[in-house]
């Protein structure tokens, strides 16, 4: 199964007046960068969470950030009255209304819980951390393999898109053979200017032209890498870079195809067939 870089978990639990959230979120990345948030008492499990971070996510951006919260009703927790705070604030709200005639209440101004100041416990249960960061990251790997999915299934869809193309622009260049060969003719004969020589080297000469611009090998090669790119869809492993690999080599044989031939309806295939490899690389940039 396949699984987006992009994602969002969340974790939440309280016990004994401390409630404890982890939220987990990454965005598109060519690499793996981790950048976690801890609150000071809790620092020691920087490494460990960072560890198995990357035991699921090779690529992104991810952050991780844990924040708690103590009940200040809480008989764990002794709360202690911010003096210094409280006086800065009224000093700044008595400056206003002396100096500019407005009167602002404090409540307006900030949460009176601001001016409490928990005697917090100097480390909180690392095994309770951890229950919570395990959940938060379950919960964002699920979203990764919940978009991923959907990502398969329009990758999937533009794949068939271009399968139905390649099917009759094969069969229009088989058919357009006869008068490319004609036409090469024609052209060897009017640079000649009537020159005298031998109609099979003439023939020779048109042969090898009429060759150049077959694209069998480039259909063959196409059909191959489509194949690939299906098997690929379906490894329950990261394959994010070998895709991206595939759509620069697919990108290449259809290129060659419209440089080949420049009948007009196979460039419109072409052109067709460009543009659904541009949307399915913009789709396999999310994937891990």
């Amino acid at each position: 199964m396949i699984r987006s870089m992009t994602g969002f978990g969340t974790g939440y639990k309280s016990t004994e007046g401390v409630s404890l959230a982890v939220e987990i979120s990454s965005l598109n990345s060519r690499f793996l960068d981790i950048r976690i948030k801890l609150p000071f008492n809790s620092n020691s499990l920087e490494r460990v969470i960072k560890q198995r971070v990357k035991e699921k996510c090779q690529r992104g951006k991810i952050s991780v950030t844990v924040s708690f919260e103590y009940d200040m009703n809480s008989g764990n927790n002794s709360n202690i009255f911010d003096r210094k705070k409280f006086e800065a604030y009224t000093l700044i709200l008595s400056t206003l209304e002396k100096d500019y005639d407005q009167k602002i209440n404090l409540a307006d101004v900030i949460d009176l819980k601001e001016f409490i100041l928990l005697d917090s416990p100097e480390e909180i249960d690392p095994e309770f951390v951890m229950q919570v960061f395990d959940k938060a990251l379950m919960d964002f790997i699920v979203m990764t393999e919940q978009e991923g999915e959907m990502l398969k299934n329009d990758i999937s869809q533009r794949l068939d898109k271009l399968t139905d193309i390649l099917s009759p622009l094969e069969q229009v260049c088989q058919d357009s053979k006869p008068e490319i060969f004609k036409e090469y003719r024609t052209k060897i004969k009017e640079l000649l200017n009537n020159i005298a020589i031998d109609d099979s080297r003439i023939l020779q000469e048109t042969a090898i032209l009429a060759e150049k611009a077959d694209v069998s090998e480039e259909c063959v090669r196409m059909r191959s890498h489509l194949k690939q790119f299906n098997g690929l869809l379906s490894e329950n492993k990261p394959v994010g870079k070998r895709l991206n690999f595939l759509l620069q080599e697919m990108y290449r044989e259809v290129n060659t195809i419209g440089s080949k031939n420049n009948k007009l309806k196979i460039i419109r295939m072409v052109i067709d067939m460009k543009d659904e490899i541009e949307k399915i690389k913009e789709q396999v940039q999310n994937i891990l």
